[in-house]
């Protein structure tokens, strides 16, 4: 993050929700991107694929080839959540 030092230090962050029936599960996931997308939509381009996985905690680009991009993400799910979600190619 901008503004703050890099301590090595991994935060864990609790969430409490109102229902405690539902159930959190986080993922590392690869994701392909085409670089058909201008570079400055191309944050947005990697959120919306992002967002059919999960809810994207962060990510970033892990290499980048003449026609895409490797992007690698931590995303959260519901349980229930997890059948539904594509499947990784």
């Amino acid at each position: 993050m901008a503004g703050f030092p890099d301590h090595g230090i991994e935060l864990v962050w609790v969430v409490l929700f109102p229902d405690l029936t539902r159930t959190m599960t986080t993922h590392f996931i690869d994701v392909e991107i085409d670089l058909n997308e201008s570079p400055i939509a191309l944050p947005q381009a990697i959120e919306a694929e992002l967002q059919k996985r999960g809810e994207p905690l962060r990510w970033a680009v892990a290499d980048v080839e003449s026609d895409r991009v490797t992007v690698e993400a931590i995303v959260t799910t519901e349980a229930a959540d997890l059948a539904a979600a594509p499947a990784e190619a």
